[in-house]
């Protein structure tokens, strides 16, 4: 069963090596960066601050306990499991340095993301919610995406990111009280 899991995973990241437009690399150099700590801590600090000072304790707290948990459960997870990265690299694009499963990119944007969803329906509980929840869900699906393009990544380094990112969001909820908070709206 392993086996053939990594021959599909292979199979795969052969082919989005093969069916990407070599024009569209300078697109997902740029758009992966969206996924990185240099991007999201910054941005995470910026609306736990807020946040806070907006009175919404909880969705702070949801925020920040869900992105620490994410990067340090993708860490251990890599330590851990110790996947080599492909050997597939397009040229001129440097290889991380970090193993390769889960894939951190992954995790941490799917972990912001959903974050910023849950705080959206919260606070924009009429149809304007979307107006965070498409953008981010694009967002997220395009990092995801431009792990395996960029070939950084194994498809499954993404998705089990992906699965981690939201696994840790569920237990967040669940430790920030988010859904029985009051804060205010």
């Amino acid at each position: 069963m392993l086996d053939a899991l990594i021959q599909l995973d292979n199979a795969l990241l052969d082919w989005a090596g093969q069916v990407r437009p070599g024009v569209l690399d300078g697109f997902f150099r740029a758009i992966t960066w969206a996924g990185s700590l240099a991007v999201l801590a910054p941005a995470t600090v910026v609306l736990l601050l807020v946040l806070y000072r907006r009175g919404r304790g909880a969705q702070a707290r949801l925020l920040g306990w869900a992105m620490v948990g994410t990067v340090v459960a993708t860490h251990a997870a890599k330590l851990f499991f110790r996947r080599p990265r492909p050997h597939l690299l397009p040229e001129g694009i440097p290889m991380p340095v970090d193993w390769s499963f889960p894939s951190a990119h992954a995790a941490q944007i799917t972990t912001f993301s959903l974050c910023l969803c849950l705080i959206a329906l919260r606070h924009y509980p009429g149809g304007r919610a979307w107006l965070i929840i498409l953008p981010g869900t694009i967002l997220t699906v395009l990092v995801a995406l431009s792990r395996v393009c960029l070939r950084v990544h194994y498809p499954t380094d993404v998705l089990a990111g992906m699965v981690l990112g939201m696994v840790v969001v569920a237990l967040a909820v669940r430790l920030s009280h988010f859904a029985r908070s009051d804060d205010a709206q």
